[in-house]
């Protein structure tokens, strides 16, 4: 099964636990956050997002 994005050539970017194998395989690039419990796996995902926000929000134009 084909990603919608995969068909417009455009770059898939994973949030994924460490060590997920299967989730890398499916996404062109990936960031890897600790392995957690589900119930603080959202501050962990929360936190590499902004970072990922805070640094394309710096590349120049």
């Amino acid at each position: 099964m084909q990603n919608s994005d995969e068909t417009r050539s455009s770059p898939v970017l994973g949030i994924v636990r460490e060590g997920d194998r299967a989730a890398m395989n499916e996404v062109n690039a990936s960031v890897q956050v600790p392995a957690s419990p589900h119930y603080t796996a959202v501050i962990t995902s929360t936190v590499a997002l902004r970072l990922f926000a805070y640094h394309v929000a710096q590349v120049p134009d």
